[in-house]
């Protein structure tokens, strides 16, 4: 199975941790060479396409959308088992984001964790997942903190409609 699920994912995505719940099997996966500057281990679950969802008895398999993941899985306490919350050092989250001089999906994730808004104030759609993201705000609260965390970085983004941002991934 797992030379089926490598051969999937190819030569630039490593597995992380592979779940087996029900009659699907979940690989979570991330860059090879990744590095967590969150200190989070949580965050290395789920990348921002979600993980690898194979079907065990047809061999089926489709990479699932984040959201989509979440909200049908987000509780399940065998894909994610219970581990003590940690706390998010926002200023250690920016210093990261300087430093690589790149927005990861995650960093959004913990911008709406910051601010204690709920995670579906953002939809993020994935336009080319190596440059750039689109997101579409839900709440209006959530925009004048995504702009404030952009301009903060020196974000490249487009305002397509007042809750509608195209972001350039590199800074």
């Amino acid at each position: 199975m797992e030379d089926f699920i490598n051969e999937i994912l190819g030569d630039d995505l490593e597995i992380v941790e592979i779940v087996d719940f029900n009659d699907f099997i979940f690989v979570f996966f991330q860059p090879k060479g990744y590095s967590n500057p969150y200190k989070d281990e949580r965050l290395n679950l789920v990348s921002s396409s979600g993980p690898l969802k194979i079907n065990t008895k047809t061999m089926e398999y489709e990479f699932t959308h984040i959201y989509e993941f979440y909200s049908e899985y987000g509780d399940n306490e065998i894909i994610f088992p219970k581990k003590d919350e940690v706390a998010v050092d926002w200023s250690e989250v920016l210093y990261n984001i300087k430093m690589r001089e790149r927005f990861n999906s995650e960093d959004f994730f913990l911008l709406l964790k910051n601010y204690n808004l709920p995670l579906d104030s953002f939809d993020i759609y994935s336009i080319n997942s190596q440059d750039t993201i689109e997101i579409e705000i839900k709440h209006d609260e959530a925009i004048d903190y995504l702009i404030e965390f952009l301009e903060k970085n020196n974000g490249n983004y487009i305002k397509k409609r007042i809750n509608h941002f195209l972001i350039q991934l590199d800074i």
